[in-house]
């Protein structure tokens, strides 16, 4: 696995070559005056097509006259008029003018100071809120407007740079070359702007210049990386390191010595702690860890036994401060398995390889007197005082406190380590770095002629660069261009620069032509030697219109290859399309559409769906904010290591899914399948999903599980109150779960037991443990607490039972193990669910919860089906009432996890997106859904508007009370109504996704008393009401054409590289309908794009 350079990019310097395991190259002698006529052509090319477009002062002028005026003067004129002007502000003759200062710095304050409620001032009659909010609505309007048209092109595609993405991508198909992590061009540029959400709008990727040296620089190290005439100074090698040498091994010798570590003939036994290779983990060529800079596989052969907790065991791989890898070890002590593991290491990064117990038992007390003697030791060896510091660690053996560096004595508490856990360590070894074949695949693809020393001259370089540059450029080239960087070669070879070298700076100035860097298509017909006949019968949408642009051209077959190869694959024609552009098919409607068919069916299009993909759906900005680690410990359980991650690769693992079954677009809304593997599958709840790699897997139906429900629906059983007995204590955690404590051989709720201090320990009844929410009622450590409960059924059937606990638990079933769950981090709702059988007449339910430390808490939760339901269930769904309806779905989502999956906006995620690593934020999810789903985005807030507060101390309010209280200001209330509602429905999902009836977040679930009960139902704007999470997603998905023309209009910016005008009105309504027709499919879709005129025209 890869790690990502974290250092920031102004910061980034060209790799070197020395440190990446080649050669250190001579650097380029590009000529100084070619570099400043490509600069100076530069500048003159980033100003084409740039001129300012006139901009309207006011587009929407007849709510101005009809209602912004006329509420001006009603209610500001009196301050702000020809007689007073207040702070100097005049409004009853400020124009509508929101391009120009400083009338249009002047509507900002306005709107910004109604909605702060400031104005009209609080002595004056408030204004109607209908009308307050039609003014704000207006100049916001009016705002976005500006700003649309500020990016506008006029409906033309203009010329623009390769996004850093599209660079990278061309510069690896042209040359077949390929990069370290963190040292190809994209690690290497400043970012990309964005604009509507997209590093491919022309206006947002303008070149200054000034940039124009880090352009050449990335192109030598383009250059250095394909053209490579001796092998990597560095060889890849693997070093091994075999932990049983730990005995021997004088500087980490205190490890065998400890009680933590005992050893096999070939292996390493471990209790806790870790392993050391203490630098003895040296590869052969240089004598160090990591030579040079590259890719390295790192393996460690390792074993486990959980113990009597039978809790997995999981390792963590380190090299000093850096993480390679956490894995969970799951291959028996006698039949270890190899770990493997890909990481990019740095010399620069200091640090020895070790192996980490990640939940090994502690077995040393640290107590002050031995980190005193140790301490005293370390001193004294400082000093030089050797014979005193031996006779002192000699003292320090005899009375148990040292063993080398161990601080601690024996813990008492675990003589016995036969039930603990144990991890065994064979070896690890690294093999690296990693080279791929000699010679590189580039060399092959420069040098296509081979190297034999007499082609090596100015003619070979001529036939290179007359095979390179048209690829390169994605076009036909004139004679003159290919002059041009020939020239470049002849030069230097004439200042004795070895033919390879020569060969690099055309290639570096190859590469920063702007005809490489510049997706360029001239207005005119100018001199290319393309063909610009018009094209017939490829248009769909937009055929037969007169455009409402003037002076269009079709494009080249050229033109369009590259823009269908760009909007698809992020990179330069490959060679089928190429012929297809040479030989004038793309003019076929029939032929075009089998490119794009093929091209989507390409491994090239995963480029579509990481960046059309990942930008429509911020993917990128899914880890703005980490969890919490005291308030969402889930998240960074062991047994889900690497969940984030999978939360960020659903939304594009799903995506890839609709695209490559054609499937329907509408899918995002609302659907009843989810892209899962069984590690996120396991963070969700939902069983059966086998495997790291992601699939498709089918939800459960409500119709199915209503059907179950049915067949369930007789008299319920019933829950008798719980009883309580404990402390019930442990020498150690791992003593007081695998000790039989007396309950465990057979409850009798009259018994008596000793307890701790000369106490005794009686059965106590507690009926104010509610199910179905966590409690916290055992506070002693390493301790044992039993409840116990009676389940009466009245005939024998199958019941559903969930568990959450904080540390360790065991469940009975009339006497016989029903489940064991171990070390759990934070008591969850449904963390453990189980499917069980009752027999007719009393059920002895038994629990065993082990508290570690701290308090201690569990959840209980039973399936039965409340009455409410049941009394719906005993009629036909058609005659149900709402109430009845919404009973059902509450108990469907509640009980069924996949319920609460499939679409969007039921993704991890989104609702990671959507909080703040502490609580959720309902504005923030319910502005994604707009600008996401919608292309709708909301108004900017006013300055200081203000987020929603925590909760004050000794209250529980629910966010959405509290956004309530926020929106008491009628201003606020104005420009929430349409928002909150969307992000409102979906607080059952807290901040890392997981499922909640209760509120969660801001502090540790045990710090909550009473969490108040989430309340999502609400009513979109449009008055479409929905009582829970499933009719939220019916309401969107009534909304389908409102999705399809944004998800058109997004998809037409990111293929066209310009922002949606006016004028495209009614090709975007045309896309719509085209997909409508077409099965709603993604597909289809990115079709009767490529086949709108303006695809096709420049």
């Amino acid at each position: 696995m890869n790690r990502r350079d974290t250092t920031p990019t102004a910061e980034r310097t060209a790799p070197s070559w020395t440190a990446a395991g080649s050669e250190a190259p001579r650097r380029c002698a590009l000529p100084p005056q070619s570099k400043s006529v490509v600069v100076l052509l530069l500048a003159f090319l980033s100003s084409i097509g740039f001129a300012a477009t006139p901009v309207p002062t006011v587009a929407d002028r007849a709510t101005f006259e009809r209602q912004v005026t006329p509420f001006l003067q009603q209610h500001c004129v009196k301050c702000h008029g020809p007689e007073k002007q207040k702070s100097d502000v005049r409004l009853d003759n400020l124009p509508p003018d929101f391009v120009n200062n400083p009338a249009a710095g002047v509507w900002a304050e306005v709107r910004n100071k109604l909605n702060l409620g400031e104005m009209p001032p609080k002595d004056e009659a408030r204004p109607d809120s209908a009308a307050l909010a039609a003014v704000t609505r207006w100049v916001a309007g009016e705002q976005r407007a500006v700003q649309r048209l500020a990016v506008s092109t006029g409906g033309r595609v203009l010329l623009r740079r390769l996004s850093h993405a599209e660079y990278a991508n061309t510069v690896r198909d042209l040359l077949d070359v390929d990069f370290v992590p963190g040292e190809g061009p994209e690690d290497l540029l400043p970012p990309d702007g964005r604009l509507e959400g997209f590093d491919k709008v022309s206006k947002a990727l303008l070149l200054d210049p000034s940039l124009m040296d880090q352009y050449f620089r990335v192109a030598e190290v383009v250059a250095n990386r394909a053209i490579q005439v001796r092998p990597p100074s560095v060889p890849s090698r693997v070093a091994r390191y075999e932990f049983e040498d730990t005995r021997t091994e004088g500087p980490i010798r205190y490890i065998a010595e400890g009680r933590a570590a005992s050893f096999t003939d070939t292996a390493m036994v471990l209790l806790e702690g870790g392993a050391r290779t203490f630098g003895r983990l040296r590869h052969a060529h240089s004598g160090t860890q990591i030579p040079a800079r590259g890719e390295y596989l790192v393996r460690v052969r390792a074993g486990a036994d959980p113990g009597a907790r039978g809790t997995p065991v999981f390792m963590e791989i380190d090299r000093g401060p850096e993480r390679i890898g956490k894995a969970r070890v799951d291959a028996p002590l006698t039949a270890p398995q190899v770990y493997e593991f890909r990481v990019t290491c740095d010399p620069k990064v200091n640090g020895e390889f070790q192996v980490m117990f990640l939940n090994g038992t502690p077995v040393n007390d640290n107590n002050g007197d031995s980190i005193h003697m140790n301490t005293h030791i370390m001193k004294l060896g400082r000093e030089q005082q050797f014979a005193q510091a031996e006779l002192l660690k000699a003292r320090g053996r005899a009375e148990g406190m040292y063993a080398e560096f161990q601080r601690g004595r024996p813990n008492v508490r675990t003589f016995d380590t036969a039930p603990l856990p144990r991890l065994l360590l064979d070896y690890i070894e690294v093999e690296g770095p990693l080279q791929g074949p000699w010679p590189p695949k580039s060399m092959s693809t420069v040098f296509f002629e081979g190297r034999e020393p007499e082609k090596l001259g100015p003619d070979y370089a001529r036939r290179i660069f007359e095979r390179l540059l048209p690829r390169a450029f994605r076009r036909p080239v004139t004679a003159d261009e290919v002059n041009v960087i020939v020239g470049l070669v002849a030069d230097q070879l004439k200042r004795g620069e070895p033919f390879e070298e020569a060969v690099k700076a055309g290639l570096v100035a190859t590469l920063c032509s702007p005809s490489f860097l510049y997706l360029f298509e001239p207005v005119g017909t100018g001199p290319q030697t393309a063909d610009r006949r018009p094209q017939t019968g490829a248009r769909a949408p937009g055929a037969g219109q007169k455009s409402e642009v003037s002076g269009l051209r079709s494009i080249t077959d050229y033109e369009l290859a590259a823009r269908l190869s760009y909007f698809l694959w992020s990179t330069l024609p490959d060679e089928e399309l190429a012929a297809a552009a040479r030989a004038g098919r793309l003019r076929d409607a029939t032929a075009l559409m089998a490119q794009v068919s093929r091209m989507l069916a390409h491994p090239k299009a995963e480029a579509f769906v990481s960046g059309f993909g990942g930008q429509w759906l911020k993917v990128h900005e899914f880890d703005s904010f980490q969890p919490d680690q005291q308030i969402y410990p889930a998240y960074y359980d062991n047994d889900f290591a690497g969940v984030g991650e999978l939360m960020n690769r659903e939304p594009l693992e799903f995506f890839r899914e609709v695209l490559r079954r054609d499937e329907s677009a509408l899918a995002f809304l609302s659907a009843d399948w989810a892209m899962l593997n069984e590690k996120l599958a396991a963070f969700y709840g939902i069983a059966g999903v086998k495997g790291a790699d992601f699939q498709r897997v089918k939800l459960q139906s409500r119709a199915h599980w209503l059907a179950q429900l049915r067949r369930e629906a007789g008299p319920q059983p019933v829950l008798g109150p719980w009883h309580q007995i404990g402390p019930f204590e442990g020498e150690t955690f791992d003593a007081a779960v695998a000790t039989e404590f007396p309950p465990e051989r057979g409850v009798d709720l009259a018994a008596k037991y000793p307890g701790r201090n000369t106490t005794t320990l009686n059965w106590l009844k507690r009926e104010d443990m509610e199910d179905g929410r966590p409690w916290f009622p055992f506070g002693h450590s390493r301790s044992a607490f039993y409840l116990h409960r009676v389940i009466t059924s009245p005939t024998a059937r199958e019941l559903t039972l969930s568990f959450g606990v904080n540390d360790s638990l065991k469940v009975w079933l009339n006497g016989a193990p029903l489940l064991a769950a171990n070390l759990r981090p934070r008591v969850t709702s449904d963390d453990q669910v189980v499917r069980v059988s009752l027999r007719a007449g009393e059920n002895h339910l038994l629990l065993k919860v082990i508290n570690n430390f701290g308090i201690g808490g569990f959840y209980f939760r039973a399936g039965l089906i409340p009455p409410n339901v049941l009394a719906a269930l005993a009629a036909p769904e058609s005659a149900w009432t709402p109430e009845q309806q919404h009973a059902v779905d509450a108990f469907y989502l509640d009980t069924v996890p996949g319920a609460r999956r499939g679409g969007l906006v039921a993704m991890a995620g989104f609702h990671k997106w959507g909080s703040d690593g502490n609580r959720t934020k309902p504005v923030h999810r319910g502005k994604y859904v707009l600008e996401v789903l919608f292309n709708d985005p909301p108004a900017p807030p006013p300055p200081n508007a203000g987020e929603v507060q925590a909760n004050p101390r000794g209250q529980n309010r629910s966010v959405r009370e509290r956004l309530a209280g926020h929106r008491e200001r009628e201003s606020c209330r104005n420009c929430h109504a349409g928002l909150d509602p969307y992000g409102l429905a979906l607080e059952n999902f807290n901040a890392i996704g997981q499922w909640r009836t209760r509120q969660d977040g801001e502090k540790p679930v045990e710090q909550w008393s009473n969490p108040p009960p989430i309340e999502p139902d609400g009513a979109l704007p449009n008055g479409r009401q929905f009582a829970n999470f499933l009719e939220y997603k019916a309401a969107l998905a009534s909304q389908s054409d409102r999705f399809l023309k944004g998800l058109a209009e997004k998809l037409f910016v990111y293929a066209l590289g310009r922002t949606v005008e006016p004028t495209d009105a009614a090709t975007i309504d045309q896309l719509v309908e085209v997909t409508k027709s077409g099965g709603h499919s993604l597909r289809t879709l990115v079709t009767a794009i490529v086949r709108t005129e303006a695809f096709q025209t420049k």
